[in-house]
């Protein structure tokens, strides 16, 4: 297999990809920072939390490719006119907030009741108990969804190629259609994303055992003998059963 279509045109491709590394940086960075208050805000009761878990619903229910298409023609049609990146930018943020409250919600959900109460009793202020003592307890919870959205948010960018964002898949797709040579050409994309997920997976690796808290979830491992007596207390178990029950009649 020849490849020499790629190194000829690393000049095209590597910028591309950088493209597609800002937009999904931008994009959760944006997403992040709405995401917090808001889904601490979903789990209030109220108009503001119905408004909330509204925008939600409408954000994962709607496809990635339609709030694109709606954004970048829908846009023009008031008199905003704005550069493809930004369109893609503003659809892929929208929707990823949608999914990122939930994320938030699910891990304040997960801090045990009691903790706010603790805190509540003890006056300390709002502010700081959700910064000092429960946000650091959610984020145990948060941490696995947020680095799996975020590996959603890389793969979705390639879908921003359709609104012309020459992004790594765009100029990928541009360069087949010159030179009829896909196979090279989506090899060395698919290797660019796969070492960006891998990125992303260590950094989620390394954030849990940043924000673990000592003695939750952390399993010793079973040893041979741990499951050896098991099996024997289970067979004990089976075998003192019916004798159990023929003595209880």
């Amino acid at each position: 297999m020849d490849f020499s279509v790629v190194f000829d045109n690393l000049d095209l491709l590597i910028p591309a990809a950088g493209l597609s590394i800002l937009l999904t940086l931008i994009v959760i960075l944006i997403s992040t920072v709405f995401a917090f208050p808001l889904g601490i805000l979903r789990q209030t009761k109220g108009f503001v939390a119905w408004l909330i878990a509204g925008f939600s619903w409408t954000m994962r229910a709607s496809p990635t490719l339609v709030l694109l298409y709606f954004v970048f023609y829908g846009l023009p049609q008031i008199g905003i006119l704005v550069p493809a990146v930004a369109v893609a930018i503003i659809g892929l943020s929208v929707q990823a907030v949608g999914y990122a409250l939930e994320v938030v919600r699910g891990g304040v959900m997960a801090v045990d009741p009691r903790q706010k109460d603790a805190t509540k009793a003890l006056g300390i202020p709002t502010v700081t108990a959700w910064r000092k003592i429960l946000l650091p307890q959610a984020l145990v919870a948060i941490i696995p969804p947020f680095f799996s959205n975020s590996i959603l948010i890389l793969q979705a960018t390639t879908i921003a190629s359709v609104i012309t964002v020459r992004e790594l898949t765009g100029e990928s797709n541009n360069l087949i259609g010159l030179t009829y040579r896909a196979i090279p050409v989506l090899i060395f994309s698919a290797i660019i994303y796969l070492v960006l997920a891998s990125i992303l997976t260590g950094l989620q690796a390394l954030s849990e055992r940043r924000w673990a808290i000592p003695g939750v979830n952390t399993y010793p491992k079973p040893s041979r003998s741990w499951l050896g007596e098991l099996r024997m207390d289970s067979d004990a178990e089976v075998s003192a059963g019916p004798s159990s029950g023929e003595n209880t009649r």
